[in-house]
């Protein structure tokens, strides 16, 4: 479990390294601009360490 958190951290820094830098403080205009639902940060990132278990294990 902590290989796949750290694998995470390590993904999303280097998309928002790829991307320009988009901060959590940038979220609130990106929804409005795309009309995304807001998301909890807690339950993504254990959506996708549940998601990396099942299929990369």
């Amino acid at each position: 479990m902590t290989r796949s958190y750290l694998s995470v951290l390590r993904d999303v820094s280097e998309v928002t390294r790829c991307s320009g830098g988009v901060l959590p403080t940038s979220m609130p205009e990106l929804r409005d601009r795309y009309g995304l639902p807001p998301v909890d940060d807690t339950a993504a990132y254990a959506t996708t360490l549940a998601y990396a278990a099942r299929h990369l294990a």
